[in-house]
Protein backbone atom coordinates (compact mmCIF):
# COMPACT_ATOMS: atom_id res chain seq x y z
CA UNK A 1 0.00 0.00 0.00
CA UNK A 2 1.52 3.26 -1.29
CA UNK A 3 1.30 5.87 1.55
CA UNK A 4 -0.07 9.65 0.60
CA UNK A 5 3.51 11.98 1.25
CA UNK A 6 1.61 14.49 3.54
CA UNK A 7 1.39 18.26 1.39
CA UNK A 8 4.16 20.85 3.12
CA UNK A 9 2.77 23.92 4.39
CA UNK A 10 5.14 26.00 1.87
CA UNK A 11 3.13 24.00 -1.18
CA UNK A 12 -0.25 24.75 0.00
CA UNK A 13 0.38 28.54 0.58
CA UNK A 14 2.59 28.81 -3.08
CA UNK A 15 -0.37 27.11 -4.64
CA UNK A 16 -3.34 29.23 -2.75
CA UNK A 17 -0.93 32.15 -3.52
CA UNK A 18 -0.58 31.35 -7.22
CA UNK A 19 -4.29 30.37 -7.99
CA UNK A 20 -5.15 33.52 -5.86
CA UNK A 21 -3.28 36.10 -7.97
CA UNK A 22 -3.96 34.24 -11.67
CA UNK A 23 -7.76 34.55 -10.80
CA UNK A 24 -7.02 38.30 -10.16
CA UNK A 25 -4.98 38.44 -12.81
CA UNK A 26 -7.58 36.71 -14.96
CA UNK A 27 -10.51 38.50 -14.12
CA UNK A 28 -8.18 41.59 -14.77
CA UNK A 29 -7.56 40.93 -18.35
CA UNK A 30 -11.25 39.65 -19.37
CA UNK A 31 -12.40 43.08 -17.85
CA UNK A 32 -9.74 44.36 -20.42
CA UNK A 33 -10.70 42.97 -22.95
CA UNK A 34 -14.81 43.19 -22.53
CA UNK A 35 -13.65 47.30 -21.83
CA UNK A 36 -11.65 47.40 -25.32
CA UNK A 37 -14.20 45.67 -27.34
CA UNK A 38 -16.65 47.77 -25.81
CA UNK A 39 -14.56 51.24 -26.43
CA UNK A 40 -13.93 49.69 -29.84
CA UNK A 41 -17.38 49.67 -30.77
CA UNK A 42 -18.50 52.65 -29.54
CA UNK A 43 -16.26 54.56 -31.49
CA UNK A 44 -17.57 52.79 -34.55
CA UNK A 45 -20.66 53.70 -33.96
CA UNK A 46 -20.10 57.34 -32.89
CA UNK A 47 -18.15 57.23 -36.51
CA UNK A 48 -20.83 56.12 -38.72
CA UNK A 49 -23.32 58.35 -37.02
CA UNK A 50 -21.57 61.20 -37.08
CA UNK A 51 -20.44 60.28 -40.65
CA UNK A 52 -24.48 59.47 -41.64
CA UNK A 53 -25.66 62.54 -39.92
CA UNK A 54 -23.65 64.96 -42.41
CA UNK A 55 -24.45 63.51 -45.41
CA UNK A 56 -28.15 63.40 -44.60
CA UNK A 57 -27.38 67.21 -43.91
CA UNK A 58 -26.57 67.54 -47.37
CA UNK A 59 -29.50 65.81 -49.19
CA UNK A 60 -32.31 68.01 -50.84
CA UNK A 61 -35.49 66.43 -51.21
CA UNK A 62 -37.66 67.15 -54.46
CA UNK A 63 -40.67 65.88 -55.09
CA UNK A 64 -39.91 63.01 -52.62
CA UNK A 65 -37.06 62.19 -54.63
CA UNK A 66 -33.07 62.42 -53.30
CA UNK A 67 -30.76 65.01 -54.64
CA UNK A 68 -27.13 64.77 -52.95
CA UNK A 69 -24.55 67.04 -55.08
CA UNK A 70 -21.62 66.62 -52.90
CA UNK A 71 -18.41 64.31 -53.58
CA UNK A 72 -17.18 62.18 -50.52
CA UNK A 73 -13.45 61.66 -50.34
CA UNK A 74 -12.76 58.12 -50.63
CA UNK A 75 -9.62 57.73 -49.40
CA UNK A 76 -10.18 57.81 -45.84
CA UNK A 77 -13.14 55.42 -46.81
CA UNK A 78 -11.02 52.99 -48.34
CA UNK A 79 -8.30 53.63 -45.79
CA UNK A 80 -10.48 52.64 -42.85
CA UNK A 81 -13.16 49.58 -45.07
CA UNK A 82 -15.97 52.43 -44.35
CA UNK A 83 -18.53 52.63 -47.22
CA UNK A 84 -21.21 55.41 -47.54
CA UNK A 85 -24.63 55.01 -49.56
CA UNK A 86 -27.77 56.44 -49.90
CA UNK A 87 -31.33 54.05 -50.51
CA UNK A 88 -34.87 54.84 -51.52
CA UNK A 89 -37.87 53.97 -50.38
CA UNK A 90 -38.07 51.20 -52.76
CA UNK A 91 -34.45 50.03 -51.18
CA UNK A 92 -32.60 50.65 -54.59
CA UNK A 93 -28.92 52.21 -53.89
CA UNK A 94 -29.36 55.65 -55.42
CA UNK A 95 -25.39 56.23 -54.21
CA UNK A 96 -22.23 54.92 -53.11
CA UNK A 97 -18.90 55.70 -51.82
CA UNK A 98 -16.43 53.93 -50.72
CA UNK A 99 -15.24 49.48 -50.76
CA UNK A 100 -17.88 47.28 -49.88
CA UNK A 101 -20.53 48.02 -52.92
CA UNK A 102 -21.61 44.72 -53.33
CA UNK A 103 -23.01 44.44 -49.63
CA UNK A 104 -27.03 43.78 -50.32
CA UNK A 105 -29.95 46.45 -48.81
CA UNK A 106 -31.07 44.75 -45.71
CA UNK A 107 -33.51 47.52 -43.07
CA UNK A 108 -34.56 46.00 -40.26
CA UNK A 109 -37.42 48.52 -39.52
CA UNK A 110 -37.85 51.50 -41.50
CA UNK A 111 -39.35 54.06 -38.95
CA UNK A 112 -35.95 52.99 -37.01
CA UNK A 113 -33.36 50.97 -38.57
CA UNK A 114 -30.03 52.08 -35.80
CA UNK A 115 -27.68 49.36 -35.90
CA UNK A 116 -27.10 46.09 -37.21
CA UNK A 117 -24.75 43.40 -38.13
CA UNK A 118 -24.13 41.92 -41.81
CA UNK A 119 -22.04 39.51 -43.78
CA UNK A 120 -20.73 39.59 -46.65
CA UNK A 121 -21.46 36.45 -48.50
CA UNK A 122 -18.48 35.63 -50.69
CA UNK A 123 -15.37 36.03 -47.70
CA UNK A 124 -18.00 36.21 -44.51
CA UNK A 125 -16.58 39.67 -43.89
CA UNK A 126 -18.30 41.03 -40.79
CA UNK A 127 -19.95 44.13 -41.24
CA UNK A 128 -21.05 47.70 -38.88
CA UNK A 129 -23.86 49.11 -40.79
CA UNK A 130 -25.77 52.22 -39.46
CA UNK A 131 -28.99 53.31 -41.38
CA UNK A 132 -30.43 56.80 -40.48
CA UNK A 133 -34.16 57.64 -42.24
CA UNK A 134 -34.54 60.24 -44.78
CA UNK A 135 -37.63 62.39 -44.04
CA UNK A 136 -39.63 64.75 -45.67
CA UNK A 137 -42.69 66.20 -43.79
CA UNK A 138 -42.63 63.32 -41.82
CA UNK A 139 -42.13 60.44 -44.38
CA UNK A 140 -39.52 58.10 -44.76
CA UNK A 141 -38.19 58.90 -48.28
CA UNK A 142 -35.37 57.18 -47.93
CA UNK A 143 -31.98 56.48 -45.52
CA UNK A 144 -28.49 56.54 -45.56
CA UNK A 145 -26.49 53.79 -44.71
CA UNK A 146 -23.02 54.01 -43.31
CA UNK A 147 -20.93 51.03 -42.70
CA UNK A 148 -17.67 49.45 -41.33
CA UNK A 149 -15.73 46.26 -41.84
CA UNK A 150 -14.89 44.81 -38.65
CA UNK A 151 -12.41 42.38 -39.73
CA UNK A 152 -9.44 44.47 -38.64
CA UNK A 153 -11.11 44.72 -35.09
CA UNK A 154 -12.52 41.30 -34.95
CA UNK A 155 -8.37 40.30 -35.38
CA UNK A 156 -6.92 42.20 -33.09
CA UNK A 157 -9.76 41.26 -30.12
CA UNK A 158 -8.91 37.82 -31.08
CA UNK A 159 -5.11 38.28 -31.00
CA UNK A 160 -6.45 40.15 -27.13
CA UNK A 161 -7.94 36.98 -26.34
CA UNK A 162 -5.70 34.62 -27.55
CA UNK A 163 -3.02 36.16 -25.71
CA UNK A 164 -5.02 36.18 -22.39
CA UNK A 165 -5.68 32.47 -22.56
CA UNK A 166 -1.72 31.75 -23.62
CA UNK A 167 -0.73 34.45 -20.34
CA UNK A 168 -3.42 32.85 -18.14
CA UNK A 169 -1.83 29.49 -17.36
CA UNK A 170 1.89 31.27 -17.94
CA UNK A 171 1.65 33.88 -15.48
CA UNK A 172 -0.10 30.69 -12.73
CA UNK A 173 3.40 29.01 -13.65
CA UNK A 174 5.28 32.01 -12.82
CA UNK A 175 3.32 32.86 -10.14
CA UNK A 176 3.61 29.22 -8.19
CA UNK A 177 7.74 29.11 -8.96
CA UNK A 178 7.70 33.05 -7.16
CA UNK A 179 5.78 31.62 -4.64
CA UNK A 180 7.10 28.53 -3.37
CA UNK A 181 10.69 31.06 -3.52
CA UNK A 182 8.98 33.46 -1.34
CA UNK A 183 7.27 31.44 1.32
CA UNK A 184 10.42 29.20 1.83
CA UNK A 185 12.23 32.06 2.62
CA UNK A 186 9.68 33.18 4.58
CA UNK A 187 9.08 29.49 6.34
CA UNK A 188 13.09 29.02 7.09
CA UNK A 189 13.27 30.69 10.14
CA UNK A 190 9.92 28.29 11.36
CA UNK A 191 12.29 25.56 9.57
CA UNK A 192 14.79 26.86 11.86
CA UNK A 193 13.11 26.54 15.13
CA UNK A 194 11.61 23.32 14.17
CA UNK A 195 15.29 22.29 14.02
CA UNK A 196 16.36 23.92 17.00
CA UNK A 197 13.50 22.59 18.73
CA UNK A 198 14.84 19.19 18.01
CA UNK A 199 18.27 19.69 19.26
CA UNK A 200 16.89 20.55 22.81
CA UNK A 201 16.45 17.39 25.00
CA UNK A 202 15.62 16.82 28.73
CA UNK A 203 19.39 17.52 29.34
CA UNK A 204 19.57 20.95 27.25
CA UNK A 205 16.73 22.44 28.37
CA UNK A 206 18.89 25.77 29.26
CA UNK A 207 19.34 25.98 24.87
CA UNK A 208 16.98 28.57 23.74
CA UNK A 209 15.88 29.48 20.11
CA UNK A 210 16.94 33.40 20.40
CA UNK A 211 15.42 34.38 16.87
CA UNK A 212 15.93 38.03 16.63
CA UNK A 213 13.67 40.54 15.44
CA UNK A 214 10.20 41.41 15.66
CA UNK A 215 7.93 40.04 13.00
CA UNK A 216 5.10 36.90 13.70
CA UNK A 217 7.71 34.34 13.55
CA UNK A 218 10.73 36.13 16.08
CA UNK A 219 7.14 36.34 18.62
CA UNK A 220 6.89 33.10 17.90
CA UNK A 221 10.51 31.89 19.09
CA UNK A 222 10.14 34.35 21.87
CA UNK A 223 7.07 32.34 23.39
CA UNK A 224 8.58 28.82 22.77
CA UNK A 225 11.21 30.27 24.77
CA UNK A 226 9.14 31.07 27.57
CA UNK A 227 7.50 28.10 27.39
CA UNK A 228 10.97 26.60 27.60
CA UNK A 229 11.86 29.02 30.76
CA UNK A 230 8.56 27.34 32.40
CA UNK A 231 9.70 23.99 31.28
CA UNK A 232 12.88 24.12 32.97
CA UNK A 233 11.77 25.43 35.73
CA UNK A 234 9.39 22.68 36.41
CA UNK A 235 11.50 19.77 35.21
CA UNK A 236 14.13 21.24 37.63
CA UNK A 237 11.41 20.91 40.39
CA UNK A 238 10.53 17.88 39.67
CA UNK A 239 14.52 16.68 39.22
CA UNK A 240 14.62 18.25 42.73
CA UNK A 241 11.43 16.85 44.22
CA UNK A 242 12.44 13.32 43.45
CA UNK A 243 15.99 13.56 44.92
CA UNK A 244 14.57 15.27 48.11
CA UNK A 245 12.00 12.42 48.28
CA UNK A 246 14.02 10.01 47.58
CA UNK A 247 16.56 11.17 50.05
CA UNK A 248 13.57 11.59 52.64
CA UNK A 249 12.11 8.51 52.19
CA UNK A 250 15.64 6.92 52.23
CA UNK A 251 16.51 8.22 56.10
CA UNK A 252 13.71 6.17 57.80
CA UNK A 253 14.43 3.11 56.22
CA UNK A 254 17.87 3.38 56.67
CA UNK A 255 16.88 3.95 60.52
CA UNK A 256 14.80 1.01 60.57
CA UNK A 257 17.57 -1.11 58.91
CA UNK A 258 20.11 -0.13 60.97
CA UNK A 259 18.09 -0.63 64.15
CA UNK A 260 16.82 -3.77 63.27
CA UNK A 261 20.56 -4.84 62.30
CA UNK A 262 22.10 -4.15 65.51
CA UNK A 263 18.83 -6.04 67.10
CA UNK A 264 19.70 -8.91 65.46
CA UNK A 265 23.60 -8.91 66.15
CA UNK A 266 22.91 -11.13 69.12
CA UNK A 267 19.93 -11.86 71.69
CA UNK A 268 18.47 -8.51 73.01
CA UNK A 269 16.16 -8.22 76.18
CA UNK A 270 12.46 -8.24 75.71
CA UNK A 271 12.68 -4.36 76.63
CA UNK A 272 15.65 -3.81 73.64
CA UNK A 273 13.16 -5.22 71.04
CA UNK A 274 10.32 -3.67 72.49
CA UNK A 275 12.32 -0.08 72.37
CA UNK A 276 13.30 -1.34 68.40
CA UNK A 277 9.58 -1.71 67.44
CA UNK A 278 8.68 1.65 69.18
CA UNK A 279 11.16 3.69 67.56
CA UNK A 280 10.28 1.27 64.16
CA UNK A 281 6.38 2.29 64.98
CA UNK A 282 7.63 6.72 65.01
CA UNK A 283 9.40 5.98 61.65
CA UNK A 284 6.65 4.25 60.08
CA UNK A 285 3.97 7.01 61.67
CA UNK A 286 6.36 9.56 59.77
CA UNK A 287 6.26 7.80 56.41
CA UNK A 288 2.66 7.20 56.56
CA UNK A 289 2.38 10.60 57.31
CA UNK A 290 4.81 11.97 54.29
CA UNK A 291 3.09 9.51 52.02
CA UNK A 292 -0.52 10.96 52.64
CA UNK A 293 1.20 14.84 52.13
CA UNK A 294 2.91 13.73 48.91
CA UNK A 295 -0.57 12.60 48.66
CA UNK A 296 -2.63 15.62 48.78
CA UNK A 297 0.06 17.59 47.22
CA UNK A 298 -0.23 15.34 43.81
CA UNK A 299 -3.69 15.71 43.69
CA UNK A 300 -3.83 19.46 44.44
CA UNK A 301 -1.24 19.90 41.24
CA UNK A 302 -3.52 18.11 39.14
CA UNK A 303 -6.74 20.14 40.37
CA UNK A 304 -8.33 17.49 41.86
CA UNK A 305 -8.92 19.09 45.09
CA UNK A 306 -12.09 20.43 45.42
CA UNK A 307 -12.97 22.88 47.88
CA UNK A 308 -16.20 24.53 49.55
CA UNK A 309 -16.24 28.07 49.19
CA UNK A 310 -18.89 29.73 50.95
CA UNK A 311 -18.92 32.64 53.75
CA UNK A 312 -17.15 31.19 57.09
CA UNK A 313 -17.29 33.24 60.31
CA UNK A 314 -13.51 33.31 61.44
CA UNK A 315 -14.13 33.59 65.08
CA UNK A 316 -16.25 30.25 65.20
CA UNK A 317 -13.85 28.37 62.66
CA UNK A 318 -10.55 29.15 64.46
CA UNK A 319 -11.22 29.81 68.49
CA UNK A 320 -11.94 26.02 69.08
CA UNK A 321 -8.48 25.30 66.94
CA UNK A 322 -6.67 27.71 68.51
CA UNK A 323 -7.88 26.57 71.91
CA UNK A 324 -6.70 22.93 71.01
CA UNK A 325 -3.19 24.54 70.09
CA UNK A 326 -2.98 26.09 73.30
CA UNK A 327 -2.52 22.92 75.04
CA UNK A 328 0.65 22.10 73.02
CA UNK A 329 1.72 25.63 73.54
CA UNK A 330 1.15 25.69 77.49
CA UNK A 331 3.13 22.37 77.72
CA UNK A 332 6.20 24.13 76.45
CA UNK A 333 6.12 27.30 78.49
CA UNK A 334 4.41 29.16 76.05
CA UNK A 335 2.05 31.98 75.58
CA UNK A 336 -0.55 31.69 72.90
CA UNK A 337 -2.55 35.10 72.53
CA UNK A 338 -5.48 35.59 69.86
CA UNK A 339 -7.69 38.49 68.98
CA UNK A 340 -10.16 37.59 66.21
CA UNK A 341 -13.25 40.03 66.22
CA UNK A 342 -16.79 37.83 66.30
CA UNK A 343 -18.23 39.26 63.44
CA UNK A 344 -15.53 38.67 61.09
CA UNK A 345 -16.61 36.65 58.12
CA UNK A 346 -14.66 35.44 54.77
CA UNK A 347 -15.53 33.47 51.50
CA UNK A 348 -13.39 30.16 52.11
CA UNK A 349 -13.45 27.05 52.95
CA UNK A 350 -13.65 26.16 56.82
CA UNK A 351 -11.95 22.99 56.31
CA UNK A 352 -8.63 24.13 54.40
CA UNK A 353 -8.27 27.29 56.95
CA UNK A 354 -8.26 24.88 59.43
CA UNK A 355 -5.31 23.36 58.16
CA UNK A 356 -3.63 26.21 56.98
CA UNK A 357 -3.44 27.28 60.91
CA UNK A 358 -2.78 24.35 62.04
CA UNK A 359 0.23 24.01 59.80
CA UNK A 360 0.97 27.19 60.89
CA UNK A 361 0.89 27.15 64.71
CA UNK A 362 2.78 23.52 64.56
CA UNK A 363 5.32 25.42 63.06
CA UNK A 364 5.38 28.22 65.52
CA UNK A 365 5.35 25.98 68.72
CA UNK A 366 7.97 23.36 67.51
CA UNK A 367 10.53 26.23 66.53
CA UNK A 368 9.79 29.32 68.78
CA UNK A 369 11.87 28.32 71.98
CA UNK A 370 10.16 27.59 75.90
CA UNK A 371 8.55 30.62 77.13
CA UNK A 372 8.01 32.16 73.89
CA UNK A 373 4.57 33.82 72.70
CA UNK A 374 2.56 32.88 69.43
CA UNK A 375 0.03 35.62 68.31
CA UNK A 376 -2.87 35.25 66.05
CA UNK A 377 -4.64 38.48 65.08
CA UNK A 378 -7.35 39.51 62.33
CA UNK A 379 -6.50 42.82 60.15
CA UNK A 380 -9.72 43.91 57.71
CA UNK A 381 -9.25 45.88 54.61
CA UNK A 382 -11.25 46.23 51.46
CA UNK A 383 -12.15 42.95 50.02
CA UNK A 384 -9.67 40.85 52.44
CA UNK A 385 -9.51 39.51 55.66
CA UNK A 386 -6.04 38.74 56.80
CA UNK A 387 -4.57 36.35 59.07
CA UNK A 388 -1.46 37.25 60.83
CA UNK A 389 0.77 34.56 62.99
CA UNK A 390 3.52 35.94 64.30
CA UNK A 391 6.09 34.40 67.15
CA UNK A 392 8.84 35.55 68.55
CA UNK A 393 11.26 33.25 68.13
CA UNK A 394 14.75 33.05 66.72
CA UNK A 395 13.70 34.26 62.88
CA UNK A 396 14.99 32.71 59.80
CA UNK A 397 17.50 34.79 57.26
CA UNK A 398 17.39 36.20 53.89
CA UNK A 399 18.95 33.05 52.33
CA UNK A 400 16.19 30.23 53.60
CA UNK A 401 13.24 32.98 53.49
CA UNK A 402 13.03 32.27 49.61
CA UNK A 403 12.98 28.98 49.87
CA UNK A 404 10.60 28.24 53.01
CA UNK A 405 7.40 27.73 51.04
CA UNK A 406 9.69 24.89 48.92
CA UNK A 407 8.79 20.83 49.03
CA UNK A 408 10.93 18.69 52.07
CA UNK A 409 12.36 22.63 52.47
CA UNK A 410 14.25 22.95 56.24
CA UNK A 411 16.14 25.60 57.72
CA UNK A 412 17.25 23.36 60.16
CA UNK A 413 17.28 19.87 59.11
CA UNK A 414 18.55 17.76 61.67
CA UNK A 415 16.40 19.27 64.35
CA UNK A 416 13.18 18.91 62.35
CA UNK A 417 13.55 15.57 61.95
CA UNK A 418 14.15 15.43 65.71
CA UNK A 419 10.46 17.26 65.75
CA UNK A 420 8.86 14.86 63.05
CA UNK A 421 8.53 17.47 60.84
CA UNK A 422 8.51 16.41 57.07
CA UNK A 423 9.27 19.36 55.07
CA UNK A 424 5.85 19.84 53.37
CA UNK A 425 3.53 21.28 55.93
CA UNK A 426 4.90 25.15 54.80
CA UNK A 427 3.86 24.08 51.02
CA UNK A 428 0.34 22.48 51.88
CA UNK A 429 -0.52 25.67 53.54
CA UNK A 430 0.61 27.86 50.27
CA UNK A 431 -1.14 25.54 48.14
CA UNK A 432 -4.03 25.34 49.77
CA UNK A 433 -4.23 29.13 50.72
CA UNK A 434 -4.23 29.23 46.83
CA UNK A 435 -6.84 26.95 46.10
CA UNK A 436 -9.19 29.04 48.53
CA UNK A 437 -8.44 32.01 46.30
CA UNK A 438 -6.29 33.71 48.99
CA UNK A 439 -2.58 34.02 49.20
CA UNK A 440 0.05 32.94 52.34
CA UNK A 441 3.09 35.10 52.85
CA UNK A 442 6.14 35.11 55.12
CA UNK A 443 8.19 38.48 56.86
CA UNK A 444 11.24 37.12 59.41
CA UNK A 445 13.81 39.10 60.73
CA UNK A 446 16.83 37.40 62.08
CA UNK A 447 16.34 37.82 66.01
CA UNK A 448 13.09 39.30 66.04
CA UNK A 449 10.63 36.24 65.01
CA UNK A 450 8.40 35.72 62.02
CA UNK A 451 5.18 36.66 60.87
CA UNK A 452 2.86 34.48 58.39
CA UNK A 453 0.34 36.41 56.65
CA UNK A 454 -2.68 34.87 54.81
CA UNK A 455 -5.17 36.61 52.70
CA UNK A 456 -8.61 35.87 52.11
CA UNK A 457 -11.52 36.81 50.08
CA UNK A 458 -14.76 38.70 51.48
CA UNK A 459 -16.46 38.05 48.91
CA UNK A 460 -16.64 35.62 45.98
CA UNK A 461 -14.35 36.72 43.33
CA UNK A 462 -15.69 38.14 40.02
CA UNK A 463 -16.19 35.88 37.19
Amino acid sequence: MKIKKPVTLRSRLSLFNAVFMSAIFLVALVLVYFVMRSWIYHQVDSSLTEMAKQVSADIAINHNKIIYHEEIPTVNLEKQRQFVRIVDKKMQVQGHWGPVNELPVNIRSISNPGFQDQTRVNDDEPIRVYTLPIKNSGQVVGFVQTGQSLETIENVLDMLMATVVILAPLFFIITLLASRLITGRALAPIAGIAAAAERITDQELHRRLDIPGDDEVARLASSLDRMLDRLEIAVEGYKQFTGDASHELRTPFTVMKGEISLALQKDRSATYYKEVLEGMEEEVDRLIRMVEQLLFLARADGDKIKNRLETVNLYETLVPLLEQMNVLAVAKHQQLKWNIPVNTDAYTDSDAIQQILWNLLDNAIKYTPDHGEIEVNIERRPGWARILVSDNGNGISEDHLKFIFDRFYRVDKGRSRELGGTGLGLAIAQKLAHLVGGSLKVSSEVGNGTIFSLELPLTPAAP
